[in-house]
Parts: C-alpha cells; structure tokens; sequence
C-alpha cells in the first residue's frame, strides 16, 4: 500500500476499490472503510464513483445500519449507470430481505428482473443462486431446481458451484428423505424425481430415498411406476441380502398390479442362501399367490405346505377354492374359523364368508354330516348377521338345494378374497425390511 502514492490517480482509485471489496470479502470493515475514504481524495470518474457509493451501502448493511445501506443503493439504482445499478440492486433485494422488508413473491419477481438484465459474470452467477434459494424457500422445488441447475451448467469454472450443488443435492433429500416431496401430488413428486434423479446419492441414503419413493407410490395405486424405481434398485443398485429384499417387495407390487409372471420372474430370479427366515416365508407366500393365480395350485400348495401361519392357512384355502377341491377347501375354511362359534362376539365379514364358503365345499363334496355340524356350530351367530339368508340356503340339505344354492355359490366364487390377500400383502409391504447395504 505505501507504494501506491508513486501510480497515477486512477491505479491508485483502482488499488483502493479492489482492497475495499477484499475487505468487505473478509468482513474486515475498518479496513474496508480506510480504502474508501482514501477513495474519496482521488479524483475519480463518475463510474468509479457510484462503485464506491454501492460498496459504501454494503458497508453499512454489514455494519449493521440497512436503511442508510438503502440509501447509497438506491442512489445508485437512480444513476441508471446499468453495470453498478444492476449490482445495487441485488444489493437492495438482499438487505430488504434481511430485514424482512420485503415479501418472497417480491424478492423472486426482482430477482427474475435481475436474471434477465445482466448476463455473463458473477452477478448472474449470484443471482441465479440466490433466486434458486428463493424459490426453494417458497416451496416450490422445482422452480429452484431448475435454477439452480442452469447455474451450474453454466457456470462450471467457477469455485461458487460446489455451494450450488450441494444446496441442490441437500434439497433433494429433504424432498425424498424428510418427507418434504409428501406436499407434492404423487404425480409432481414422481416428476420431479425423475428429472433430477442425478441427485440421488450414492450408498444407502440413495437406496432409502428411492424405497420411500416407491412407497408413497404404491399408497396411490401408481403401481407401474412404483415397479419401475424398485426394479432399477434391483438391477443395477443392490446385491447380496439387500437386493432380495428390495426384490420382495418389487414382487409384491407386481402381485398388487396383477402381474403373477413378474412377480414369479423377480422371485426365481433373486434366489439365495442365507436369507432371514422372516424374509424367506415372506418370498414363499408371495410365490404361491403367483402360483395360484397362473392356475398352477398343486404347486402353489406345495411351496406353503410346512408354513403354518395364519396367512399361510388363509392362502392354501382360498387355492383350494379356486381349485375347486371342495372337501379339502371346506375343511380349510372350516379350521380358519375354527372355535369362533363358541364365542359371544359377532362374525367379522371375512369370517362370514369362510363359513359360506366351507358350507358350499361341504354341499359340493356331498358331504352332509360335516354341513349339519356347520350349521349347527355357527346357525346361532350367522343368523343376526347380514347373511343370515345367505347362510340359510347354502347349509339346507343337499338334495333340497336349488337355483339360489347355485347363484349364491356363482356370487362367492366371482368374489374372490385375493383383496383381503393383497391387504396383507399391504401390511407385509409396509413392513418389509429395509434396502439393505450395496
């Protein structure tokens, strides 16, 4: 500095402009304020002038006196001198939102002025950064993601881009890690997910985000989709444990899509050791339900035979069902339902509808004396139920049944209980394990 009385007047202003704004950089304002009152000795031309007025404002905005800080900018703002009145004018939108002088809509609408009046430096650079916050702060993410990804793209030399990215990709996990996306419609949320999956992290963090994506798809039937996420995980993400588990709960949302062969597909395809037992049984009851529904039933039996949870024992019934293996089926329904018509407490609508169905098995068997102990077992609690009528025909002696005994059998067998599966395959799903570590 001391060297600086030996230039001209314009190094010499040059010199001290540049050394306040280093200043002001490190929030160094006493030195910041020796360079500009060193400043004002010089002779200098208007342009120097009106930069040092706006270095003043930021002076005094950091100095902690924002409205005097407004008062240099909006002097300069009037000059009209467009380099220094565009930078006044971030300036000012700066200051008036610290103090919360100035609404987000209002900052947003200057800012997008600002984007569109100077292009090509770092002002533009700091303005497409800030806009992009701004809109991120206004709840909209994908205006701010847009944003932000122009300034990046754009400006990939500069040192400012890795505070970019990383609010980008800190943005993103709070969408699809803490549950901010859950604002969007599904729809929006899928969307916008899919056009800045470049964000998603590498490891396990990544892996969570796209289970919890999946997840809130399938909560909305958008099934296809769901699959979609899951079955890129399960290609291309995942090994060893992890990658059958995420593998599971793909084949559960293919079942829940009515997609049997795909779900068999992912199933068979993901075969290994060492699996959790809990994981295991989960895979075998999802592959017999595909077994089932392919009309292969001997071998749907087969792979749920030594598995005597109760949603085991529900599937092998209603495979027998669909089988039409009346005696076996009737039984089935019966032993489900088991000691219930010993208690007090009405039947629940899937427990009716075992008790006609075992009673319609018991009919097409011809197997009276198990239809007597039916009726005689459960006529008490079915007759002050909804189908009490119901319960009358299909448990009347064989050879009296008629027309109704046929169309009531016609409505249960078009009436499936593969809803009441999929509401558990639901719960299964909700609580499946995790993704599991690459």
């Amino acid at each position: 500095r001391p060297a600086m009385r030996l230039y001209a007047p314009d190094k010499q202003a040059r010199f001290e402009i540049a050394a306040a704004e280093a200043a002001l950089g490190l929030n160094d304002l006493a030195s910041a304020e020796s360079h500009l009152r060193d400043l004002a000795k010089l002779d200098n031309d208007t342009r120097l002038k009106l930069k040092a007025e706006r270095l003043w404002g930021a002076l005094l905005a950091q100095s902690g006196r924002p409205e005097a800080a407004l008062e240099r900018y909006q002097a300069v703002i009037d000059s009209g001198y467009v380099p220094e009145a565009t930078r006044a004018e971030f300036a000012k939108i700066e200051t008036m939102r610290a103090m919360d002088a100035m609404s987000r809509e209002d900052e947003i609408e200057g800012l997008e002025t600002l984007r569109y009046r100077w292009r090509g430096d770092d002002l533009e650079l700091a303005v497409l950064h800030k806009l992009g916050k701004a809109y991120l702060a206004a709840d909209n993410p994908r205006a701010g993601l847009e944003t932000l990804r122009f300034a990046v793209a754009n400006f990939s030399g500069k040192a400012d881009v890795r505070d970019i990215s990383k609010d980008m990709a800190d943005e993103f996990e709070r969408l699809f890690l803490e549950g901010a996306a859950d604002k969007l419609t599904p729809v929006q949320a899928l969307a916008l997910f899919y056009d800045f999956r470049e964000l998603t992290p590498i490891g396990r963090r990544g892996d969570d985000m796209i289970r919890r994506m999946a997840d809130r798809l399938v909560e909305v039937d958008l099934l296809p989709q769901a699959a979609e996420l899951l079955k890129h995980q399960v290609e291309h993400r995942l090994t060893g444990v992890g990658r059958a588990q995420v593998a599971t709960r793909l084949a559960l949302v293919y079942l829940m899509d009515r997609r049997p062969e795909d779900a068999l597909r992912i199933v068979n395809a993901t075969r290994q050791t060492l699996l959790p037992e809990s994981l295991n049984r989960q895979r075998r009851l999802i592959e017999a339900r595909a077994l089932a529904s392919l009309k292969r039933h001997d071998h749907a039996l087969e792979v749920i035979a030594d598995d005597g949870r109760p949603e085991a024992r529900n599937l092998r019934a209603d495979i027998m069902w669909d089988a039409q293996d009346w005696p076996h089926e009737a039984a089935a329904n019966e032993e489900i339902v088991g000691e219930r018509w010993k208690d007090a407490g009405p039947l629940d609508e899937e427990d009716r509808r075992r008790v006609l169905r075992s009673a319609i098995g018991y009919s097409l068997a011809n197997d009276a004396d198990s239809l007597a102990r039916l009726r005689q077992h459960f006529s008490g609690l079915m007759s002050q139920s909804p189908d009490a009528k119901a319960f009358e025909i299909v448990t009347a002696k064989i050879d009296t049944q008629g027309i109704a005994f046929r169309e009531l059998a016609r409505q249960l067998a078009s009436v499936t209980l593969f809803e009441t599966f999929m509401q558990d395959l639901k719960a299964e799903y909700e609580s499946a394990p995790g993704t599991g570590t690459n």
